[in-house]
């Protein structure tokens, strides 16, 4: 079981058709963030937004590595990139 999961998250705002990062943040989570986080796609679908799970091999198998989340408003998004290669 993974104790610590390097997360990146970053922000997006909508420029007109252009996507312009606005916010960077890099903290340590743990995996049930991480399953929170994976789990929240039927609700937040469920409102109307948009939210993609890219999937990719790991040392610890095939996992969700990257999720992009659109706000049903689509002026923003939030990208979540796991790096389970660097966990412990």
């Amino acid at each position: 079981m993974l104790k610590e999961i390097p997360l990146t998250r970053i922000e997006y705002d909508k420029q007109g058709s252009k996507w312009i990062p606005v916010l960077t943040t890099n903290k340590i989570v743990t995996e049930e963030y991480v399953n929170n986080i994976i789990m929240a796609k039927k609700f937040f679908s469920g409102l109307g937004g948009y939210e993609r799970h890219e999937k990719d091999y790991t040392s610890y198998g095939f996992r969700v590595v990257r999720v992009i989340s659109i706000r049903p408003d689509k002026q923003k998004k939030v990208v979540y990139e796991f790096d389970f290669d660097n966990a412990k």
